[in-house]
């Protein structure tokens, strides 16, 4: 298992070099605290950007530890079935993670770095909480967009692309050493 500290050292190795970087983050763990949220927000804000999030409810598999413990604290029927729906909650009612910070999340990548900060510091205000959904529809709108031109016109994806590689130019992109690429152990 990786700690904090290490996958913010590969992070950072990954964006000096210029490689594209998308995180698989869970969420909807009964199990985890409001606490465990919102320090994956803190490491959010550390990354470097470009990269980009997708969220996928935690889900129970049968013959599991993680299966066995779930129905020993009768939280599996609130938890996404693992053959019939894709990795997510289909029901908002049984989110375990708070929709606000679940919406911060996967919007993390696209808002700037003070927004996501006073969202993770006032989440359960009335302006975060009015916020937070906006940023979501942006994003969706966003990623929308993005779908729409790839699949019209490719020039529009390419047009994407570029744009996207200058917004996520933080410095000149060296070659990697090939010590960091196999590295001794």
């Amino acid at each position: 298992m990786q700690d904090n500290e290490e996958f913010l050292e590969n992070d950072r190795i990954l964006s000096k070099y210029g490689v594209a970087k998308s995180y698989d983050i869970l969420v909807d763990n009964p199990f985890e605290t409001q606490k465990d949220v919102l320090d994956t927000l803190d490491i959010l804000l550390c990354l470097k950007k470009p990269y980009y999030v997708v969220t996928y409810s935690l889900t129970p598999f049968p013959k599991t530890r993680f299966y066995d413990k779930a129905k020993a604290a009768g939280v599996l029927g609130r938890m996404p079935d693992p053959y019939n729906s894709a990795m997510y909650a289909t029901d908002p009612g049984n989110y375990y993670t708070p929709k606000t910070l679940r919406w911060l999340i996967e919007t993390a990548p696209y808002i700037p770095r003070f927004l996501l900060r006073y969202g993770r510091d006032h989440w359960q205000g009335g302006l975060v909480g009015w916020l937070a959904p906006q940023l979501f529809r942006l994003y969706r709108w966003i990623i929308r967009v993005i779908n729409w031109g790839r699949y019209k016109h490719p020039w529009f994806l390419r047009l994407i692309l570029f744009l996207a590689r200058i917004w996520g130019r933080t410095g000149l992109r060296e070659k990697m050493p090939r010590e960091e690429i196999h590295p001794e152990n």
